[in-house]
C-alpha cells in the first residue's frame, strides 16, 4: 500500500487536461493532414510493398493449387 507522501508526489506528477470530454477521442485528420499523409514517400512506399507481398502471395498459391492439379493427374 502506497503512503500519503507517495500518493502526493504521484498526483503532482498527473498532467492536467484542458478538455477532458475530447481526452481520449480520436481525432479526424483534417485536409492538410491528408495531402501531407497522401504525398509522404514513406507511405507510399509502404503501400507498394503490401501490394508486392499481395501480389506474390496469389501467384504462389496459383502455383501450388497448379502443382497439386498436375500431381492428381499424373499420379
Amino acid at each position: 500500500m502506497p503512503t500519503v507522501k507517495e500518493i502526493r508526489k504521484a498526483a503532482k506528477k498527473l498532467k492536467t487536461i484542458k478538455n477532458q470530454r475530447m481526452a481520449n477521442k480520436p481525432m479526424i485528420p483534417n485536409a492538410n493532414t491528408l495531402r501531407v499523409i497522401k504525398a509522404d514517400p514513406r507511405i507510399k512506399r509502404n503501400k507498394e510493398a503490401l501490394k508486392a507481398m499481395h501480389e506474390a502471395e496469389m501467384f504462389r498459391k496459383q502455383y501450388i493449387n497448379a502443382v497439386k492439379k498436375l500431381k492428381k493427374i499424373v499420379g
